[in-house]
Order: structure tokens, then sequence, then C-alpha cells
């Protein structure tokens, strides 16, 4: 799945999306846990990485907000 706003990443929180970098998703294997290997730090880095991609529009939306922005 991209992590362009075409996919719906932007719809969580950096908290939420930093707990995923470190801790998986135990509903499938495709997102694996890198806490092992990265500091929550890296997490937050690769957060905002991902958030380059975005459009001003969509950061303004991101999180619980985007239920109201669009």
């Amino acid at each position: 799945m991209p992590l362009n706003e075409t996919s719906h990443a932007w719809h969580h929180s950096d908290e939420q999306l930093a707990e995923v970098i470190l801790n998986g998703l135990r509903r499938t294997d495709r997102m694996p846990a890198f806490k092992p290997i990265l500091s929550e730090k890296d997490a937050y880095d690769i957060v905002a990485y991902i958030k380059s991609l975005w459009s001003p529009r969509i950061i303004a939306c991101q999180g619980p907000k985007h239920m109201s922005c669009m």
C-alpha cells in the first residue's frame, strides 16, 4: 500500500503510525515489528518522511480530524 495521500495512513495520528512501525500489526505478516532494530526516534523520523509525501491539505486533516475535513 502506498504511503502517500492515496492510502489511508493519514487517517492515523503520528503516535499510531509510530506504534505500528515499532510493534507491527498482529493481523498480518506484511507489517512486522521493527522495535528490535529501530528506536522510537527512528520511528518518528520515518513518520516525518512519510508525511513529507503528503500535501498540506492532507496534513491538516491527519488523524481523527479526517472525518470532518473531507
